[in-house]
């Protein structure tokens, strides 16, 4: 579960430690137990799972003639390349079940998509904590798309990094690589409004994640920037309360089409 409030608290008013940053609602006087939660994720994989390999029966192979086989009942020596008995497909094991998360109360409609508000942190090391708004395509919202890999230089794709969202703080883990890219586009004078597939869209509602993927051309043309986040190492320090704008980059590429267009 991603609350950590009693159940009875429908009015959460939550600060950051002064001393960790962990937040506390100063409602229900709850604290999240940051290492339950991350438990409850552990081994926890956010990629979508492959499909099952189709039946042999249906793959419609069959031994070229000129080459020499021969045929056995028995068990299949996993040395011996001439056999052609078919093994049955074992029924796959069932899914486990994805950790319950009360930060997406409902699927997104086809005309929808959420953008992600960035909290003006008031120190650099201040808990992320991002707020998500559900937003129409018709309604052109001004948010920049970012453009990522989830497991980063190392390719770990772990949810090892708690990111806070909504005004309960509910406790969505994400990978180093996200976090860190959140991490560094936090403005301390301003929120900022950007697109992360990762979090924008819930990965565990299978219907929901196949409906925004045939969407992602719309919301990336519709972004006002592209943020390419190629991690911290390649990453240059902005002065204290600076972001990087795009507009440069947005009117070029707007140029270069109408172009093709004239």
């Amino acid at each position: 579960m991603s609350r950590w409030h009693q159940d009875s608290c429908t009015s959460p008013n939550v600060f950051p430690n002064s001393t960790d940053g962990i937040p506390q609602c100063h409602t229900c006087h709850a604290v999240p137990d940051l290492a339950k939660l991350a438990a409850d994720v552990a081994g926890y994989s956010p990629w979508p799972p492959l499909p099952p390999d189709e039946p042999l029966s249906d793959l419609h192979l069959f031994w070229p003639p000129t080459v020499k086989y021969t045929q056995r009942n028995g068990p299949i020596d996993p040395n011996n390349n001439h056999v052609n008995q078919v093994i049955p497909e074992s029924n796959p094991s069932p899914a486990s079940s994805s950790p319950v998360s009360a930060v997406y109360s409902f699927t997104l409609g086809s005309d929808q998509f959420r953008i992600l508000w960035l909290s003006s942190p008031r120190q650099p090391d201040d808990r992320i904590h991002v707020n998500l708004e559900i937003c129409g395509f018709d309604d052109h919202p001004d948010y920049e798309s970012t453009s990522y890999t989830w497991g980063g230089a190392n390719d770990d794709n772990t949810l090892s990094k708690p990111v806070f969202v909504g005004p309960y703080w509910h406790v969505l883990y994400q990978t180093e690589n996200c976090w860190s890219m959140l991490k560094f586009l936090r403005s301390t004078r301003t929120r900022r409004a950007v697109w992360v597939d990762a979090i924008c869209i819930n990965q565990q509602d299978g219907m929901e994640r196949a409906n925004q993927v045939s969407k992602m051309g719309s919301i990336y043309r519709q972004a006002s920037g592209l943020i390419v986040f190629l991690g911290l190492d390649a990453a240059e320090p902005l002065p204290r309360g600076r972001v990087y704008r795009q507009k440069r980059l947005l009117s070029s590429l707007k140029a270069r089409e109408l172009r093709k267009i004239l």
